[in-house]
């Protein structure tokens, strides 16, 4: 159970194995990485031409993908021998980078503001010239603490959250407990801590409030659940669902509101209502969304990409293997998008680019 956790903290995806649900769930959307068109009335556009390159990440597949342009995109992973957890693309070639952490989660607002979460509780940063840590959450009594997001609405406004598995004795149930850290342009301070046992897989903010994705487990009755964020560190519950019930997904922000994949449907989250925006009737949904805005809207599904253009649902890209599993927040430009994807082992980025 503890090398489950650590290994793949960012989908959970060792914790859903046994239910033969899809695997690898994604977390969330954040700026850069989705851009809103000049008018979102407008439908988005299909016409992508695509490009897959395998990263050489031999040991432990990629975990996250984050960039700031076409030019500028970074795919960390958990690791193995030096310089092949961390990659760089520059618009024409991968570069291995030997960073010497497992890198779970990235993100940034530029080519020289790069956050990245590892499995050791410490959040590094990357100002244009390297990587340098810049804190290290430690916890008495554990066995590890894992980053599994990093999103900021600006520089001065980043969080992270993860989870905390605290030492036990072997006739003791495992103690997980979910965190939340913010940053405010000087230091990282934890404002929220789960006081049941659960893993915090995203985090984000919309509109002054925070909105946390957690995955709770209390004697084997599993749930996904939304919480908000209260200005006292208390978690207010949203909606929640049992994994028997396979409510999964994403929460991303768009256009600066926030929006939950729930199940086969997509929400806006405004007032305090679900307003839904879309349902996907395919056996094949991958209970993600991410978009530019709710006219340009792509669809994971477990065979490809989907896309919703606020009329109808087309595919936009085939999975060439049915192996294939498409992963992690992908990267969404104003006309290019990058994808994380995982195949027997092998490590792939997706790169759709629109015709000129």
């Amino acid at each position: 159970m503890k090398d489950s956790l650590r290994h793949h903290c960012s989908s959970a995806i060792l914790l859903f194995f046994s239910l033969a649900i899809l695997s690898l769930l994604d977390l969330g959307c954040g700026k850069p990485n989705s851009l809103a068109p000049e008018d979102p009335s407008i439908p988005g556009r299909r016409d992508y031409v695509w490009k897959v390159d395998t990263l050489y990440m031999p040991v432990n597949p990629g975990e996250s993908i984050w960039g700031s342009a076409a030019g500028d995109v970074w795919v960390c992973g958990t690791g193995g021998p030096a310089g092949q957890g961390m990659q760089h693309f520059d618009g024409r070639t991968w570069k291995a980078l030997d960073v010497l952490v497992n890198g779970f989660s990235i993100f940034g607002f530029s080519k020289d503001d790069v956050w990245m979460g590892s499995n050791d509780g410490q959040i590094l940063h990357y100002d244009g010239r390297e990587w340098t840590l810049n804190f290290d959450f430690e916890v008495d009594g554990t066995h590890f603490v894992d980053i599994c997001d990093i999103w900021g609405s600006r520089p001065d406004d980043v969080y992270a959250c993860g989870f905390i598995l605290y030492k036990t004795s072997a006739y003791e149930p495992e103690s997980i407990k979910g965190f939340v850290l913010h940053y405010d342009g000087n230091t990282w301070k934890e404002v929220c801590r789960g006081d049941f046992n659960s893993q915090f897989l995203s985090v984000r903010k919309s509109e002054g409030k925070i909105f946390v994705w957690s995955f709770t487990f209390q004697d084997y009755n599993n749930s996904d659940i939304y919480y908000q964020l209260t200005n006292n560190g208390k978690l207010e519950k949203l909606f929640s669902n049992s994994i028997s019930k396979i409510i999964m997904g994403n929460n991303l922000i768009m256009n600066g509101k926030v929006y939950f994949s729930i199940g086969y449907n997509f929400f806006r989250y405004e007032d305090g209502l679900l307003v839904k925006v879309l349902s996907v009737d395919n056996i094949n949904y991958g209970y993600c969304c991410y978009g530019r805005s709710e006219r340009d809207i792509i669809i994971r599904m477990q065979d490809g990409l989907a896309h919703y253009n606020g009329t109808d649902i087309q595919y936009i890209y085939h999975s060439p293997s049915p192996t294939m599993i498409i992963i992690a927040v992908p990267v969404i430009l104003e006309k290019d998008v990058f994808f994380l994807a995982l195949d027997r082992g092998k490590t792939l980025v997706l790169h759709g680019k629109l015709n000129d």
